[in-house]
Parts: C-alpha cells; sequence; structure tokens
C-alpha cells in the first residue's frame, strides 16, 4: 500500500467494506400483517444492493417497450426468460456516476423495457427456457444499478412516466390466478427499487392511481391496502381523493375498509395520516338499513378510539423532527422522515410491553423494511434522534437516566436481528451516519460534548457481531475500524478513551484476524497509524501528563498483543508505525519491531546467524517517495551515479534532511527504508559489495557529521528502526552498522552504541535485529574507548553487557569443541 501525505495508506473504496449479503435477512419468510397476508400477492423477500450478480445492464435503446403499453397486452410483447437472461449479459457495464442515456425518452424506454422483461419472466416461468433464468432478487439489483447513474433533471422527468407505467400494470392488468400473483409481486419489487432510487416516486404512483378508471373498485381494495404499508402510497396525497368519493355513498364501503385494515386492524397507519377521511367518515350518516346502521356505528365508535389514542401519541412525541440535523434531504422525503419518527415513538412508549412489542415490531419491519435503503434509512433516523436526545442530557446526570433512548434503539436493532428481519450487515450504513452524528455534535459545542451515548451505543453494536458468524461478519467488522477511521483521536480528542477502548474490544481484532481481508488489514493499519500519530508529539517528553500515560499504556498493550497474537500483520507494516514513534518511546518501538512471522523467527544469536537468511519478503510499508517528495528522486538518481561515491550528495537531498536543525526523525526513517528498497533494486545483497556501495557511504557522511550530535542520533535511530527479525532488511542495516562502528569517528561511535543499548533496557521484547547487533559489536576493545572510561556507569554496564554474552556463547563454544 501506498503511504499518503498524511501518514496513511491510501483508502479508496474500502472505507465501505461490502458485504457478501443482504442485512435485509432472507432466511426467514418476510414479516406481514393481517392486512398483507390477505393480498393476492406474495411479496418476495427483498433484494440486496450489496449482492453482485453475473447479469448485465442492458444498453439498448429500442423502444419496444414504451408507456402506452397496456397491462393486456404484457405478456404478448416479451421475450422468454432464457432471452431474458441473454439481453442481461449482452451489454456492458457503464461508469457509476455516467447516465447511459443520452436524453430521457432513451433512459424511459430502456428502464420499461428492463422492468418488463424481469416482470414477464416471473409471471410466465421458465416453460421452454433452455437456460435457468436469473432470480427475481438479481434482476431487482441489476434494475437499481441501471437506475443509479440516471440522476438530476433526467429523474424528474423520467419518474412519473415510470410511475404511472408500473402502476397500471398493477390496477389493470387483465390477468388471473396464480400470474397475477406472480405479476403483482414482481411490479411490487420493482416499484420498492424506484422508490429507493427516488423518494419522490410514491407521490407520483398515488396521483397515478387517483386518476385510474374504477379505482375505488372493491377489487383493488388489497392492493391499495398492500401498496400503503409498503410505502409505495403517499397517505397524505392518497387523504384528499378518499375524502372527496365519500360524497359517493357507492364508494363509502371502499374508504371505509382501506381505513380498516390500515388504521384499526392492523394499526400500521393512524387517523392523523388520513385526517381529513377521518373526518368525513365520522360526520356520515346511517346506513340504507339497520344492519349498515349498525355497523357504520361501530366502525365510527372504534374509529373514535383510535383517534384519541393517536392524538395522544401526535401530541406528545419524545422525538421531533428537529432532532434530525445530519439526515441529507435527498435520502428521504418530509413524508418518510415524518412516519419513521411516528413509529419508532410509538416503539419507545410501548417496547417494554411484550404484547405491544410483538405487534410494533411487526408493523415497523412490515413497512419499514421492505429493502435494505428503507431499512437503512429508518435505523439511521431513529440512532441520530436517540443519541440526539440522550447526548442532551446533562453529563453529570447518571448514566441510567440518560441511556432511555439508546436502550430504546438498542432493544429495536437487536430485536429484529434476533427474529431475523434484518442482519449485522445494516451496520455498514448505520456506523457512518453515527459517526456523522458524533463529529456534527462535537464540532457544534465540544465543551458540552458529552462521549457516553455515543461510546455506549457503538459497544453494544460491536457486542451483535459473533465470530461463529464469519466470514461475513468480518467484513462487518470492518465498518467499525471505519468508523474508528473517521472519529480517531486527532480529530476527536474528548473521545480518545472511548475510541480506545471501541478498538481494543475483544470482538473487534479477533474477528477481523480470524478471516482477514486485505482491505481490513489496510483499515486497522490506518487506525493505529492514528493512534500514533496523535501520541508522538508527546512521547518526546521526558514524563507524560496522566492522561497520555494511559493512553500511551493502552496503545503498548495493544501492540503487545497485535505482535504476538497477529505477527504477519505487524511485521507487514511495522515500517508505517515506527515513523510516527519517537526513538524516545523505547517500549512502544520494541513491540513493534520485535513481532515475526513464524517462518522468520530465529534463536536468540550469538555471534553469527545459523542459518543466514538471505531470500524473504519485503514489506515496505509505505512509498517512501510520497514522504520525501523532490528528495526522494534526488537520492534515488544520486544512488544511481557511477560516480556517486566520491561526489557529495545533492544539495536539495542535504537541504531537506535538516542536518543543521538537527533532523527531523519521520523523514529520516523514509530516508532509511529508501536505501533499503533501492539497494535491494540494484543489486544483489553480499558481504563484500556493501562498503563500496553509495548506500553506504552516503550513510558514511550523515553519521560522521560530529558537530550536529541530534541529528546522528536520529539517524542511527532512523538505521535501528530496520533491525527487525531475521530478514534481509534486518541483515543490510546490520551489516551498515558494523561497519560505520569501525570507520566512523568516536562520537559517532558514542551515539550509535547509545541508540543500540537503550533498546535493550526496555524489558523482555528486544528486537532480533537489535541483539545480534550488539552481539557482534561486544568485546573487550569497547572498554578501551575514550566514553566508556570517563564515565564508571557507563564502563560497568558495557562490561555487565559483554560478560552476558560471554555466557550465552560459552555453551555454543562447548558444542563445538566436542562434535570436533
Amino acid at each position: 500500500p501506498q503511504l499518503q501525505p498524511n501518514g496513511s495508506v491510501p483508502l479508496s473504496s474500502i472505507v465501505t467494506p461490502t458485504g457478501t449479503s443482504s442485512f435485509v435477512s432472507t432466511t426467514s419468510s418476510s414479516p406481514s400483517t393481517s392486512v398483507m397476508a390477505q393480498t393476492p400477492t406474495s411479496t418476495q423477500p427483498p433484494a440486496s444492493i450489496l449482492t453482485t450478480t453475473t447479469g448485465q445492464l442492458p444498453t439498448s435503446t429500442s423502444t419496444s417497450a414504451s408507456s402506452t403499453t397496456t397491462p393486456s397486452t404484457l405478456l404478448a410483447t416479451t421475450t422468454s426468460p432464457s432471452s431474458q437472461q441473454a439481453a442481461l449479459q449482452s451489454s456492458q457495464h457503464q461508469h457509476p456516476n455516467v447516465s447511459p442515456f443520452s436524453n430521457p425518452k432513451e433512459a424511459t424506454d430502456a428502464v420499461q423495457k428492463f422492468i418488463t422483461t424481469i416482470v414477464t419472466g416471473e409471471a410466465q416461468g421458465d416453460r421452454n427456457a433452455t437456460s435457468k433464468p436469473l432470480p427475481l432478487s438479481s434482476n431487482v439489483n441489476n434494475l437499481r444499478k441501471l437506475l443509479a447513474p440516471i440522476q438530476g433533471s433526467m429523474k424528474a422527468e423520467i419518474t412519473p412516466i415510470l410511475a404511472k407505467f408500473t402502476v397500471e400494470n398493477v390496477f389493470l392488468s387483465q390477468l388471473e390466478g396464480s400470474q397475477l400473483s406472480s405479476l403483482v409481486s414482481a411490479y411490487v419489487q420493482v416499484m420498492l427499487a424506484l422508490r429507493d432510487w427516488n423518494v419522490s416516486f410514491p407521490a407520483y404512483t398515488t396521483n397515478t392511481y387517483v386518476k385510474l378508471e374504477g379505482s375505488t373498485s372493491s377489487a383493488n381494495i388489497p392492493y391499495v391496502v398492500h401498496l400503503l404499508l409498503l410505502g409505495l402510497l403517499s397517505p397524505a396525497v392518497l387523504d384528499n381523493f378518499l375524502a372527496g368519493v365519500m360524497e359517493n355513498s357507492k364508494d363509502v364501503p371502499f374508504v371505509c375498509e382501506v381505513l380498516k385494515k390500515t388504521v384499526v386492524e392492523s394499526g400500521a397507519l393512524k387517523t392523523f395520516d388520513f385526517e381529513e377521511t377521518t373526518n368525513a367518515i365520522l360526520r356520515m350518516e346511517g346506513g340504507v338499513n339497520n344492519e349498515q346502521q349498525q355497523q357504520q356505528q361501530s366502525f365510527i365508535a372504534t374509529l373514535k378510539n383510535q383517534q384519541e389514542e393517536d392524538r395522544k401519541l401526535r401530541d406528545k412525541p419524545i422525538f421531533k423532527p428537529e432532532h434530525l440535523q445530519c439526515l441529507d434531504a435527498a435520502d428521504a422525503s418530509p413524508e418518510q422522515v415524518k412516519q419513521a419518527l411516528r413509529l419508532y415513538n410509538e416503539w419507545c412508549l410501548n417496547y417494554m410491553q411484550e404484547k405491544s412489542r410483538k405487534k410494533q415490531l411487526s408493523i415497523i419491519a412490515s413497512m419499514m423494511m421492505s429493502t435494505e435503503k428503507s431499512a437503512a434509512l429508518f435505523f439511521r433516523i431513529a440512532a441520530e434522534v436517540s443519541l440526539t436526545v440522550s447526548a442532551s442530557v446533562d453529563p453529570s446526570m447518571p448514566w441510567d437516566q440518560a441511556c432511555g433512548p439508546v436502550l430504546a434503539f438498542f432493544s429495536l436493532l437487536s430485536s429484529c436481528i434476533y427474529v431475523q428481519y434484518i442482519t449485522c450487515d445494516l451496520f455498514v450504513h448505520l456506523l457512518p451516519h453515527i459517526a456523522k452524528v458524533l463529529l456534527h455534535k462535537h464540532k457544534a459545542n465540544p465543551s458540552k460534548f458529552n462521549q457516553r451515548p455515543y461510546h455506549y451505543l457503538v459497544l453494544k453494536l460491536l457486542s451483535l457481531v459473533k465470530p461463529t458468524q464469519l466470514p461475513n461478519n468480518a467484513n462487518v467488522a470492518s465498518s467499525f475500524l471505519a468508523f474508528l477511521l473517521k472519529t480517531n483521536p486527532l480529530e476527536l480528542d474528548r473521545f480518545s478513551f472511548a475510541w480506545m477502548e471501541i478498538l481494543c474490544d475483544r470482538s473487534l481484532i479477533p474477528i477481523l484476524m480470524t478471516a482477514p481481508s486485505a482491505d481490513a488489514l489496510v483499515l486497522l493499519a490506518n487506525v493505529i497509524t492514528r493512534l500514533l500519530q496523535f501520541l508522538s508529539p508527546h512521547l518526546v517528553s521526558r514524563s507524560l501528563p496522566p492522561v497520555i500515560q494511559q493512553l500511551h499504556d493502552g496503545t503498548l498493550k495493544l501492540m503487545s498483543a497485535l505482535s504476538n497474537d497477529s505477527p504477519f500483520f505487524v511485521y507487514q507494516y511495522a515500517t508505517l508505525f515506527i515513523r510516527f514513534v519517537p526513538p524516545q518511546a523505547v517500549a512502544l518501538q520494541n513491540k513493534i519491531l520485535y513481532a515475526a512471522p513464524e517462518q522468520l523467527k530465529q534463536p536468540v544469536p550469538v555471534g553469527e546467524w545459523n542459518p543466514p537468511v538471505s531470500e524473504d519478503v519485503f514489506y515496505p510499508g509505505y512509498d517512501y517517495h510520497s514522504v520525501l517528495k523532490d528528495a526522494g528522486s534526488q537520492l534515488d538518481a544520486y544512488l544511481s551515479s557511477s560516480a556517486v561515491v566520491t561526489s557529495s550528495p545533492p544539495e536539495g537531498f542535504v537541504a531537506a534532511c535538516n542536518i543543521e536543525s538537527g533532523g527531523s526523525y519521520p523523514f529520516l526513517c523514509a530516508v532509511t527504508l529508501g536505501l533499503a528498497r533501492n539497494f535491494f533494486a540494484q543489486t544483489k545483497f553480499s558481504e563484500s559489495n556493501l562498503s563500496s556501495s553509495p548506500h553506504y557511504s552516503l550513510l558514511k557522511n550523515f553519521c560522521n557529521s560530529t558537530s550536529h550530535p541530534e541529528f546522528v542520533y536520529l539517524m542511527y535511530s532512523a538505521m535501528a528502526t530496520h533491525l527487525r527479525c531475521a530478514c534481509k532488511e534486518t541483515r543490510l542495516f546490520n551489516r551498515f552498522l558494523l561497519l560505520l562502528f569501525k570507520e566512523v569517528a568516536t562520537p559517532s561511535k558514542e551515539v550509535l552504541l547509545r541508540v543500540l543499548f537503550e533498546r535493550t533496557t526496555s524489558g523482555r521484547a528486544i528486537p532480533f535485529g537489535i541483539t545480534t547487533t550488539l552481539y557482534e559489536l561486544c568485546s573487550d576493545n569497547l572498554l578501551e574507548l575514550p566514553f566508556v572510561k570517563q564515565e564508571e556507569a557507563v564502563g560497568q554496564f558495557v562490561q555487565a553487557f559483554i560478560i552476558h554474552v560471554r555466557k550465552r556463547q560459552a555453551p555454543q563454544h562447548q558444542q563445538q569443541q566436542q562434535q570436533q
């Protein structure tokens, strides 16, 4: 992965991981109310917008299916299912942001033809097909892809045409029996996709329906009820129509039956959704005979009681539209927001009661979870209003008194997952919105920011991700990393400890590492990089503030666990991490550099590597050119020159190194990485060509800058970050440092020994490369160096280390003598 200027690996498209299945569950039957059970349609499981399919989108501009196609001739004008599949696979994918159509007429014709092909395949069945047709869900997915790039004025122009086309084919069809049921079921799925594409679609469908001849026929009641409960007809638009037809006594039974099934029996809609119609019914006079009069009076009495209950719900809402500040207007219509808030308010009032809980759960699932987009929209709305209300209370208030809305939201979400209405794949859409709300609230008023609701909710969501459901939930777990990346301490320092607790939760990283993907590992690397970037400026101090000390200790434990449990991951990204850990943080550096994959582990050395590692995989972690910029190109040109040994380094490169001001440790880490990559790209590792290489000459030039000891210290520290496990990178810098110790001036030798010895004082996790380099340096000659003689404590330390090395070497010498 290539490093960006801010120190991160590019995310490309991995911020929103794509799951392998729809989060609207298809493992159980779709939730239904008593009204839906009476409809002649059988709604298929909602289509997934994430599932990939083999079908291709058509780009044909044929006009064989236009807006004037009548339902009675629909089946006669379409192809067989085998032709449908061939048509799907014959076209090419278009760019996702560019419409494949040049004008609205072309777009309308293509979409109508595609819809007709889908519906016909479902209605006719596979009678004469030579190949198996695509399932309905896959075809609807392809329809969504076809619609996605159609935006702007073209979208506004063709939506009414498509609404008219679908409504007429549902209500005016002359088919019967199973063919009619399959036809309507397929059109319902198509209409749901169109509603997800344009939130204004239900208003256009309702306007089309009310203009149909015979719209108040009793045969249409099941379809009207079904479309109302799925949000495909607008109650606000339909209310005026129903109140108007009440003037005709013949249409009164139709109106009463629609309200009976949607308002009274199911409770899915409320009397205030049909306010004008409800008032018109309450003003209605008695029936023609006593029996009709009794039925009307009974219905009116029931409606009055329902109106009173609905008024209480509307007058005292827990959540209001003003609690929504982060929802984009293009994502939902005002009517959708109103309905979602009403359903969620009702849930919060009744979810503690078992009987009401089951009924409300069924209603919400039926009305708000028909598709992925509608389910994601509902839970985003519910999450935002719950967090807003919970976070608005005084932070000093006990949590059990302030967490009610968040508990109600989690109860709803977990219940829907438990009964398999949805799956945890929903988190891919929910967590980005929670992060958006969190950042918005913090920016609005940092001093009064209350992090507890967000921390609590995200941890509760994480508890729902089960390792037993891998690998799908590994992708879901990646969405938590995307959340952490957006809310990292660099962006949101007040959320740091809650952020750290989420990152270290045992349900997150272990699940990712059980079934790792390249995208997930890049996300995790970027998250850890942000944490180290936040800590880096504080770790250069001699003493850390208590808050930073706690965060540092947590980071140390995290890297220790990762190095032990996932050493290959830490080894792969070590050069990326180590750039943001200053040399003063020896313990944290060693935890990162200590990690070694099993195939690169070596015993503690006692003089030589046995066997020496010459060929292994080299993971750079990032592109050093993105850090060095122009200096990187100058470095490459200098190292490629044949006269480099006698020439001086480029002035621009030397200036970028800031020798006079002491240098920059992250910059020098990138320089040493560039040296290593350039060396292995130009030559094969050999002991004989090291001292004559331009790479060694450049290092020797820098390390002899004795008038700038701070720069020399950082230079040696940057080189020491490549002394890791038994890999060729470690071997290269091990040889470089041994050669430098022989040839540089005494002050530079003192700095080198200091850098190496510092890394032995942090405990047991000492990198293999550090240990083997010191073992090869240690001899009695060290005791004769001036800086060792001058300081008694230094002399005692060096002498103790030499004795330690000799004790480790003694068993090996005895073994060699026995073999001889």
